[in-house]
């Protein structure tokens, strides 16, 4: 983003695009232009290099007296890790922007800056533009069930007190509905009751034994879920209100957060993008000359 470049930029270059006047009568002298000139022309272009590379290897061909394969090691030990051939366009930008990498002086690499300026400026602006482009009118925020949609821009204000409460109000609701839902279950208190008469009344005085134990012990089961069923529906209502205040504490939480997030986002975004303008202006001096 602009941001970063012109905060690269102005570290590198504290005297601004064209530095100071001593600098450029430095470059204009040829006493650092010719330094940096020898650099570039050192480095080979890629035919070349290619070139240079089936010399080196027919010239190992010629010493191993036509062995290919001992030419071969010899031509790859030879070989340094670092003889890759690198284009004119990445030295300047390794000048400008990888500064370890070039051990260049300061009038130097504002020469470099001058060449790859135009295509950094341009590049800047096809990223802002393409980011623009990208950015949604509107971004959805979903949490319990609940979602809500605020706009991307600036001129559109938003109320995060009023959807914060919107979202605990969802949440009440829900959490009212399944409270109201908890009601005493009829058929399986009149089951139970029924088959516990049944089984005190017809089973457990014919059975002796063991099952006649299990069977009482089935009576005892039967009568004690039909009065929990009966009389838990106040501890049960309770259970899904402290669950539902548990997740509305959650979610009130989380939507805050998001918020939050959000606006420093767009804000953060708002920023980069125009630093744009800033990172042009800092080039008009150059583009006026």
């Amino acid at each position: 983003m602009p941001d970063k470049v012109l905060s690269h930029l102005d570290d590198m270059f504290p005297d601004g695009f064209d530095g100071a006047a001593g600098a450029d009568t430095a470059v204009a002298n040829g006493g650092h232009l010719e330094s940096a000139l020898e650099r570039l022309i050192d480095q080979l272009d890629p035919d070349e290099a290619d070139m240079r590379d089936k010399m080196r290897r027919l010239e190992r061909v010629i010493e191993h007296g036509g062995d290919l394969v001992a030419a071969a090691r010899a031509n790859e030990s030879s070989m340094a890790p670092d003889s890759a051939p690198v284009t004119l366009m990445t030295l300047l930008d390794q000048a400008v922007f990888e500064p370890d990498e070039m051990p260049l002086s300061q009038p130097a690499r504002r020469m470099a800056l001058r060449a790859i300026w135009p295509d950094l400026e341009e590049t800047a602006q096809r990223l802002v533009t393409a980011s623009r482009n990208r950015l949604p009118h509107q971004i959805t925020l979903g949490i319990a069930d609940w979602k809500c949609s605020v706009p991307t821009d600036p001129r559109q204000t938003v109320q995060p007190r009023r959807l914060v409460k919107e979202l605990a109000a969802h949440v009440e609701r829900r959490t009212q509905v399944q409270s109201d839902a908890v009601v005493r279950r009829w058929p399986r208190v009149i089951a139970a009751s029924a088959i516990g008469v049944f089984t005190l009344a017809l089973v457990v005085p014919f059975v002796e034994g063991p099952a006649r134990w299990f069977f009482a012990m089935l009576t005892i089961a039967l009568f004690a879920g039909a009065i929990w069923e009966f009389g838990s529906v106040p501890f049960r209502k309770r259970l899904v209100r402290d669950h539902g205040d548990r997740l509305r504490h959650e979610a009130v939480t989380t939507m805050d957060k998001a918020l939050r997030e959000y606006e420093c986002l767009l804000e953060d975004w708002r920023d980069a993008a125009e630093q744009l303008d800033l990172l042009t202006r800092w080039g008009e001096s150059h583009e006026r000359a």
